[in-house]
């Protein structure tokens, strides 16, 4: 075949050739040992033994003679089972990486993350290591991975804390691209001197990373016992998908300098290419000739073991991803202090890095208003992610309620994603604004009422607001000053505030007056916090007997209508089309014709865009530049080719190409031709209009003497247009004039008095005579009814021309089309119900389009009403308290707190089955959803109050409890669960702090229950009880889960390290466990050990408690021997001399207690006094002993012995056999088996 392979894949263990002593590769090698040359299934090359060696060839063109040919990699399976189970895995990491699979931050964030874990046996070592990761994460988070490295450093000379581990545990558990060690090799579970958990436990089937040992031997396949390289990779389900490491010694500045490639590779110079082309590309890279022999060992000693095709975690393209999480407002807690706020976005991309600039939008959109702010930033590029912080104004004039940020990144779309372009680059984040104010709610603004006796509802921002006084008023005027004026004052605490219509007292006379409505009026009301400076919060509505809706009687409701091209005059009550202006500008000179680039600056502009230039040719003209009066649009030549303004030859010299082959802006008249001169005072006098703009000027030179000679009329013609100063007798040069025909105060003229170039700078007003008027939504509806207007015009002779349109807007309040009519004088639309279905669009607005060319005076609308069914209103009312237990704002964590505020329905029409959202939002943006079900339908006049539940555990530091009322259902946040006149009132938000406990637990460890000193000696058969006992009351250890709060490592004789599992993978209980509970409040751990060794264990143990307290400043870390043969150590008695008692000890090993021992006590006679057995002794345990029983001295029969020395020898059995002595420093005190103790008094 002419196809090149893409790799060497071996698969089968292999066992290196020779024979090798070491202390980490023992054993005889496959040439001389039968048994391990059978298992050798694929043997390697050389010693030590060298996979990529195989294809190493200088004789290969292009090729030096350490670079393999084709890039090579092992599985070490030793059976059909472990190539099988390893199969399986690549199905599923492939799996994974499926380019065409959803792209989410659940999904594939763990694919741009890495772990480095940094160890050491000193501190220069754990320093120069830490420095060696850090180098190389800052190449793998650059461009194209853009990964997000975690670094877990070994700092002391215990493993990492139990805290430590589970959040690594996690985070592996949830997926990890690469693992890099670089620390040395050791005989814990990991294999290197930073501890975790045998691969078997990570739990992170489909997510299995690449793992890179800078260590010694670990790499190391090539010997008949099992490496880690192999129990990570071929442990089914779990583990890592490949692992390259050394087979031999590892160098740390050779590793560092492969890793470095090899991070190079991953990165930027082969994304996407596979294990084993980056691990030959490293060789080829580094190595050659004059490299020494330790790079040349490390390098090709790197051992792949896993399928040389598969590849590191990658991606074709990026893939931005916005978490509402990831954005925060800042600060929580706003005061009338408060002058800003800061938003800030974090951005995160799951993809291949970008490196293009893109945009990232934030929208503010203030409460109850159309008005929104818009910010736009340049992200140049993007890893993994990045931050941005944007400092805002507060506006609390506009801003205060719910505020809705809506953040868009890379919309419109310039950066080709992964997988979604539009869903996941843009969220919106709410952010309440609750400084003490109020609102009016019933009747909202512009409702038309139907009764005439009424109450006035209105909401104060923050439902939880103090206690304080609110003003409210009335008037049939917008400037509230008519003898009509009406107040009425009321004190409370947040929530509902309402003034019915006895409430009322006259401004005027400060007396009693209540309110009964007069048909057709349209009243102003406004409510504030009484104080000097009210800041008012104004609304309007209109009562017509027996209708309801919406509507704008009064012209003062008319101008919180939106426009363009139309002002509403508060002065003259009148709508008027609205002026705009441009600057215009002009320059000429007295340069001559052959001086194309001086000639070619005789030029004129509108708003500094360039209208015309030049002089087209050389006879003396008049450049004559024509200004529409209304739309400031200059008037163009005639050009037949295009069939373009036709009716615009004005006799003018360059009329149809025969200057430019297009219309152009200004008209040439030679004043050398009399013809020509006639049609420009005909154009002039004639045809343009009174109000158009003329701007007339003469490049080179103007020639007054043609005039006096041929035409001595123009001085006439200035003269009309207003000129001052042009008149017989002038030098011919260049002059500028610009004048508005018909209005001789506006002239303006500049003449050149040597050999200047002379120019114009001045500003054109317009007037507009078209425009548009649109009113505020209209809505919520649940059935449309009818629509009425009247309209009339101001003009005698009317050149109106007035449109109307209904806009229609859907649920999530986005336009979808409009219904057009005529906008007649007094009319209306019956049966509004047969054109909008109100189930479809629940919103509308009225639109007017204004045209009068003639008069440049629009329509007046009298009136326009919109009559239809509204949707009721809940609120939540702090009127009458909350409850807030345990009362203080500030909880210690794991307490539970309870809330309870009133929620009513303050309008005539009942709410349906109530849903009601309650969360916190923790410190760090994330919300914490509290389970609270669908409630009954809110009735009319009906108030529902509950308690929920707050469980703080977790929620340490500043939180904000919300609760929403009827909620948004949408991630636009406009579509609420049931349709409702106002959602201002159904938001609460509170703050509480959560104080995490600092109080250490008491860890207590026994062995067959007893408390042992620093390398006792204890039974091999030994149940450990190990409790952890937290005095929190309310996070009690007693959950199952909380076994993750302890880490256990036990040591044996042999140096190995091991993490004692609660249960191991097989399901068997290993160490069983007892959760705590309110009284005893103790986590209790029973391992019952068989220690199989002989010799010196080592035990570390590490708690903590549910808030990350540790049982202590270290760790619990003892020494205990083991001896399995039972003996004893000499009996000695303590104290020696004694005066009143003395104890017996001594030390016991094995398994067995004595089931037969006696004591005797002689004196130097040889004749006994007193005998003790084991029933007198008391309890003897494996281990160091003290007896419970003390002789006094006394002898058999109770009398006191006399001073002196005594004898004594002691007989022990186990199982009817004597039993050995145990070799001690006591031995010294027996003498034949005999002992001296002595009685002094």
């Amino acid at each position: 075949s002419s196809n090149n392979p893409s790799a060497l894949f071996l698969i089968g263990k292999g066992i290196r050739e020779s024979n090798i002593q070491s202390n980490l590769s023992s054993g005889l090698g496959s040439r001389k040992n039968p048994l391990n040359f059978q298992n050798s299934l694929m043997p390697s090359f050389g010693q030590p033994s060298c996979d990529a060696c195989i294809t190493s060839n200088s004789s290969f063109s292009g090729f030096d003679k350490f670079t393999p040919i084709i890039p090579t990699g092992r599985i070490a399976a030793k059976n059909n089972q472990e190539l099988i189970d390893y199969l399986n895995k690549v199905k599923k990491y492939e799996l994974e990486q499926n380019q065409n699979m959803p792209y989410d931050f659940v999904s594939k964030d763990w694919q741009k993350q890495i772990m480095h874990f940094s160890g050491g046996n000193n501190f220069v070592e754990q320093q120069a290591f830490q420095l060696n990761l850090n180098t190389l994460a800052g190449i793998i988070e650059q461009d194209d991975f853009g990964a997000n490295v975690t670094l877990v450093a070994k700092e002391t000379g215990n493993p990492i804390s139990p805290l430590e581990l589970q959040n690594v545990k996690d985070r592996i558990s949830n997926g990890v691209s690469m693992m890099t060690f670089f620390g040395h090799a050791s005989s814990t579970s990991s294999g290197f001197d930073i501890n975790l958990d045998e691969p078997t436990y990570w739990d992170n089937e489909g997510k299995y990373p690449l793992l890179l040992a800078n260590s010694c031997y670990n790499g190391n396949l090539f010997q008949s016992t099992v490496s880690k390289s192999e129990e990570f990779v071929l442990t089914p389900n779990a583990g890592v998908i490949a692992y390259i490491g050394s087979i031999s010694l590892g160098y740390p500045t050779p590793l560092f300098e492969f890793s470095k490639e090899l991070y190079e590779q991953l990165s930027k110079l082969n994304y996407g290419g596979t294990f084993s082309e980056h691990v030959r590309n490293c060789i080829d890279i580094y190595l050659s000739s004059s490299s020494n022999e330790f790079d040349q060992t490390t390098f090709l000693q790197m051992n792949l073991h896993g399928d040389p095709l598969l590849k590191s975690n990658y991606h074709n393209r990026p893939e931005i991803e916005l978490l509402e999480s990831n954005i925060s407002i800042e600060p929580q807690v706003v005061t009338l202090t408060t002058d800003s706020i800061d938003v800030s976005v974090k951005l995160i991309n799951l993809g291949k890095s970008i490196v293009d600039t893109f945009d990232l939008q934030i929208t503010r959109n203030f409460p109850g208003s159309s008005t929104d702010s818009i910010y736009h930033f340049l992200i140049p590029k993007l890893n993994y992610d990045t931050s941005v912080l944007l400092k805002l104004p507060l506006q609390p004039t506009i801003g205060i309620g719910l505020n809705q940020f809506d953040v868009a990144a890379d919309i419109p779309s310039i950066i080709g994603e992964q997988y979604d372009e539009i869903s996941n680059n843009i969220k919106s984040k709410n952010f309440f604004i609750d400084i003490d104010g109020i609102q009016p709610i019933i009747p909202h603004n512009f409702a038309v009422v139907g009764n005439d006796t009424i109450s006035l509802f209105a909401s104060t921002i923050n439902p939880l607001a103090n206690f304080t006084t609110y003003r409210f008023e009335i008037d049939t005027t917008y400037l509230f000053n008519s003898p009509y004026h009406r107040y009425y004052q009321l004190s409370g605490y947040g929530g509902v505030k309402s003034v019915s219509s006895n409430d009322w007292i006259s401004v005027p006379s400060n007396t009693s007056s209540p309110i009964i409505l007069e048909d057709s009026t349209v009243y102003y009301w406004r409510v504030a916090i009484d104080e000097p400076n009210p800041l008012w919060k104004r609304s309007s509505f209109q009562y017509i007997s027996n209708k309801t809706g919406w509507g704008q009687d009064d012209f003062f409701q008319f101008t919180d209508n939106s426009s363009y091209g139309v002002l509403l005059d508060t002065l003259s009550n009148q709508r008027i089309f609205e002026p705009f202006v441009k600057t215009i500008s002009c320059l000429t000179n007295s340069a001559p014709c052959d001086d194309v680039s001086q000639i070619f600056e005789n030029a004129w502009y509108l708003s500094d865009e360039q209208q015309e230039y030049g002089i087209c040719n050389c006879p003396n003209k008049f450049h004559v530049a024509i200004i529409d009066k209304t739309t400031l649009l200059p008037w163009e030549t005639r050009h037949v080719p295009t069939n373009q303004n036709m009716n615009n030859n004005f006799g003018n010299a360059n009329d149809n190409e025969n200057c430019q082959t297009r219309p152009m802006k200004f008209f040439t008249f030679n004043q050398n031709n009399v013809q020509q001169m006639i049609d420009f005072r005909n154009l002039i006098e004639n045809i343009v209009p009174n109000g158009d703009y003329i701007l007339i000027y003469t490049p080179m030179s103007n020639r007054y003497d043609y005039w006096d000679a041929n035409q001595p009329q123009l001085y006439s013609t200035f003269a009309n247009l207003g000129s001052t100063t042009i008149a017989p007798g002038l030098p011919n040069k260049p002059f500028i004039f610009l004048t508005r025909k018909g209005d001789p105060s506006f002239v303006v003229e500049h003449f050149q008095q040597n050999n200047e170039a002379i120019y114009l700078d001045t500003i054109l007003t317009g007037q507009q005579y078209a425009g548009n008027e649109t009113s505020p939504i209209i809505g919520p509806s649940a059935n449309w009814e009818s629509i009425y207007w009247k309209q009339n015009s101001v003009d005698l002779i009317t050149g109106d021309t007035t449109d109307l349109k209904i806009m229609l807007y859907d649920y999530s309040g986005n336009y979808q089309y409009s219904i057009d009519t005529s906008f007649t004088s007094f009319d209306s639309i019956l049966m509004l119900n047969n054109l909008i279905d109100a189930n479809q669009f629940p919103y509308i607005k009225l639109s007017s389009d204004y045209v009068d060319a003639i008069n440049q005076t629009p329509a007046q609308i009298d009136f326009w009403h919109v009559l239809y069914e509204p949707f009721p209103e809940a609120a939540i009312d702090g009127t009458n308290g909350y409850t807030w237990l345990p009362g203080s704002d500030t909880l210690q964590e794991g307490q539970v707190a309870q809330f309870a505020i009133d929620v009513s329905n303050i309008s005539q029409l009942p709410m349906d089955s109530l849903l009601i959202n309650y969360f916190v939002i923790d410190k760090n943006q994330n919300k914490h959803i509290i389970p609270y079900s669908r409630r009954d339908s809110l009735r009319v006049n009906e108030t529902l109050r509950d308690t929920v539940d707050i469980n703080t555990l977790g929620l340490e530091g500043i939180n904000y409890l919300w609760m929403e009322v009827n909620p948004y259902i949408d991630q636009t946040n406009t579509i609420t669960d049931q349709p409702e006149l106002s959602h201002l009132n159904n938001i609460l938000q509170m703050p509480f702090y959560v104080s995490r406990e600092d109080e250490n637990p008491i860890l207590d460890v026994t062995f067959n229950g007893r408390h042992i000193l620093n390398e006792d000696i204890i039974a091999p058969t030994t149940e450990l009880v190990i409790s952890l006992k937290d005095e929190n009351e309310y996070l009690i250890m007693n959950e199952d889960a909380d076994t993750a709060l302890f880490a256990i490592y036990l040591t044996d004789p042999d140096g190995i390290q091991k993490r004692i599992p609660f249960v191991n993978q097989m399901g068997v209980t290993i160490m069983q466990w007892i959760p705590a509970n309110s009284q005893n409040k103790r986590f209790k751990i029973i391992y019952p050990a068989y220690f199989e060794k002989s010799g010196m264990y080592s035990i570390l143990i590490e708690g903590s408690d549910k808030s990350g307290n540790a049982s202590g400043d270290y760790a619990y870390q003892i020494e205990f021997e083991v001896i399995h043969e039972s003996m004893v150590s000499q009996i000695i008695n303590y104290p020696n001399p004694f005066s009143t008692s003395t104890r017996f000890v001594f030390t016991l090993t094995g398994d067995l207690i004595p089931d037969d021992l006696q004591i005797q006590i002689m004196n130097i006679n040889g004749r006994v006094v007193r005998e003790i057995d084991e029933n007198e002794i008391g309890p003897i345990f494996i281990g160091r002993n003290i007896s419970d029983f003390a002789w006094d001295g006394k002898d058999q029969f109770g009398d006191q012995l006399a001073n002196g020395v005594y004898l004594y020898r002691v007989k022990m059995k186990i199982n009817g056999q004597d039993v050995n002595t145990l070799p001690t420093n006591t031995d010294n005190y027996i003498h034949k088996g005999f002992g001296k103790m002595y009685l002094i008094r």
